[in-house]
């Protein structure tokens, strides 16, 4: 076969793969259109020295990859409406990845050259501050970017709930109803108010008196609804229930009651041996340390005497140095103290379920009070319910604030492409036009050999006579 044979082909053939190629291109837009994955991305900074040293304001270690945990996925579906959507099927798709600066990897690179140990180069290393979040999806755009939004504003409250307030998050719980018998009614709001009060209170304590936008209440507005809540309709009540013994139904409700005091009974009497066993192993570590406390009496090189105490620590005989640590003996101290209380206060709630029992064995109210007990305690519910709308809303501007102060965002959310089109496109054409021009070379090929062979045995035929 002749160049001129080759190039024949090509041009006689030429349909080939330009059919191939059409057929590529519309393949890849079918494909780029069903298997398009979009990706959202956004970049966070956690602000303050302690994320430079990688701490929380509460001095735990941070952990950015919590924004890709379930408990936060979750609370961002969860706020979107997505009930049926799983956190699972979101938090494989979200990535996070630290951001290095080029100068602390220069300087990183200069601690690897000059340090002989590799440990010391790594207490001076800087943590990152900044991160960057990705949620892939193949949803459209729009879905990328809401979910991304979403999880990081719920992160953000997350953070602010658990590593900035150096309160323990409360199990805040609402929607008190009127379902139960009286007194367990009132107990129970009592109960939550109580909470709702100490942990503002604690809040307050450690940060301002944030007062949010959306209900115009500040925290210590709400310690004050709260308190005349309690010291309002929900006291009337408590008392006309006791003093008139009101309930529902009196054998139930004396039931329940002895359950209670034979329940704190036990606590009581559980408490009390724990803190038996605790004192009793006090004192044998007492003793011990006893045998191993001395002191050495040394002078400087001045004269001047120095006391040097040594003190056995957990199980390690005779320490050559102090430990300022707490020791199995402190330990068991502070075990012994909050067994010691939860005994007492056992016998404290022991002793005011007795006193309610008494109450109840002769009551005197009549269809009248019981009547204005449903009033105000249906009055009480009513308002706590109203209350802990506001105070959610309250708390959740306040810990936005709070996580304002300790994260940000430093850009606005984007969305691109994750797939290359232009690299199938090109691959696929290039491809196609191969295969096209060796297919038309082929058949060019085939049809010069049949040609010629064809010639040939016609030149081979003898001539008939």
């Amino acid at each position: 076969m002749t160049v001129n044979d080759f190039l024949r082909g090509i041009v006689k053939y030429k349909a080939i793969p330009v059919f191939l190629v059409a057929l590529s291109v519309l393949l890849c837009s079918v494909f780029g259109v069903v298997s398009r994955t979009d990706t959202a991305e956004v970049i966070i900074k956690y602000l303050g020295d302690d994320a430079k040293q990688g701490l929380t304001p509460r001095g735990e270690t941070l952990n950015p990859y919590e924004i890709n945990s379930a408990i936060v996925v979750q609370n961002a579906l969860d706020a979107l409406g997505m009930t049926s959507t799983s956190a699972e099927s979101i938090c494989r798709y979200i990535d996070v990845q630290p951001i290095v600066s080029l100068a602390e990897e220069e300087k990183y690179d200069s601690w690897i050259e000059n340090f002989a140990d590799y440990e010391n180069s790594e207490e001076e290393k800087a943590f990152p501050v900044y991160y960057s979040v990705t949620f892939k999806s193949s949803f459209g755009r729009d879905y990328a970017k809401i979910i991304l939004n979403e999880i990081v504003r719920q992160y953000r409250m997350y953070y602010s709930e658990n590593h900035i307030n150096n309160v323990d998050v409360t199990n805040l719980e609402g929607e008190a109803a009127l379902q139960h018998d009286y007194y367990e009614t009132a107990d129970m709001l009592r109960t939550k108010i109580t909470a709702y009060i100490e942990y503002l209170r604690k809040v307050i304590s450690n940060g301002k008196d944030y007062r949010s936008a959306h209900t115009g209440y500040s925290l210590s507005d709400l310690v004050s609804k709260f308190t005349e809540l309690n010291n309002t309709e929900l006291a009337v009540a408590n008392r006309m229930i006791l003093s008139g013994g009101i309930s529902k139904d009196f054998s139930y409700f004396h039931n329940t009651l002895s359950t209670r005091i034979v329940e704190q009974e036990n606590k009581q009497k559980l408490n009390s041996d724990e803190a038996a066993t605790s004192k009793s192993l006090m004192e044998l570590y007492a003793q011990k340390n006893s045998e191993y406390l001395w002191d050495y009496n040394d002078s400087d090189e001045e004269g001047n005497a120095s006391n040097q105490h040594f003190q056995v620590d957990n199980d390690v005989e005779r320490n050559t140095s102090y430990d300022t640590a707490a020791s199995i003996y402190d330990q068991l101290a502070l075990d012994y103290v909050d067994y010691r209380t939860q005994s007492e206060n056992a016998v404290i709630q022991k002793e005011l379920y007795e006193t309610v029992e008494k109450a109840f064995e002769n009551p005197t109210a009549d269809d009248v009070d019981v009547k204005e007990v449903e009033s105000l305690l249906q009055s009480a519910c009513d308002k706590f319910n109203q209350l802990y709308q506001q105070t959610k809303t309250t708390l959740d501007d306040y810990n936005s604030w709070q996580a304002g102060q300790n994260i940000v965002c430093v850009s606005d959310i984007i969305v691109y492409d994750a797939s290359n089109p232009m690299f199938y496109y090109v691959v696929s054409i290039a491809l196609a036009v191969f295969v096209g021009l060796g297919l038309s070379i082929l058949i060019e090929l085939l049809e010069v050999t049949k040609s010629a062979k064809e010639e040939k045995r016609k030149n081979g035929t003898p001539a008939s006579a």
